[in-house]
């Protein structure tokens, strides 16, 4: 097993169909949540258990970041959530050949701009993802 650092993913933005990606700057923590809606499909036949069958997915990532005015990734994600528009998303844990990578359409369902007093100024947020893929850099 390899242990990959979890200061070595990334979560980048594209607005030009996912021809250049950018990075979402000061990124303190990102989570992908992946989930599988489930269909009973118990009947007569299930000899007495119930059974399920896997449906839908639905797919979000959760982030944290230190706020940055000039950050073209905040950017795409802060006008795109005004705008109701889609914008490319892609999620890594680590930026290496061969390594997996989360990719799709989004957009923001949730955004959190905060001025604490005694800590930094932060833009937190949540992307709905959809038609993912998951494939290899």
């Amino acid at each position: 097993m390899t242990c990959v650092l979890g200061r070595l993913g990334t979560l980048e933005v594209s607005n030009d169909g996912g021809v250049t990606y950018s990075k979402l700057g000061g990124l303190m923590d990102a989570t992908i949540n992946i989930g599988v809606d489930e269909l009973e499909c118990t009947s007569h036949d299930s000899g007495g258990a119930r059974e399920y069958v896997p449906n839908y997915h639905d797919i979000t990532i959760d982030f944290s970041n230190h706020w940055d005015d000039f950050d073209v990734g905040q950017s795409i994600v802060l006008l795109a959530m005004f705008a109701k528009t889609l914008f490319r998303v892609r999620f890594r844990l680590q930026v290496t050949a061969g390594a997996k990578q989360f990719e799709g359409e989004a957009f923001a369902t949730s955004l959190t701009a905060g001025s604490p007093n005694d800590d930094m100024a932060s833009f937190d947020g949540t992307l709905r993802v959809s038609q993912p893929t998951l494939g290899y850099q």
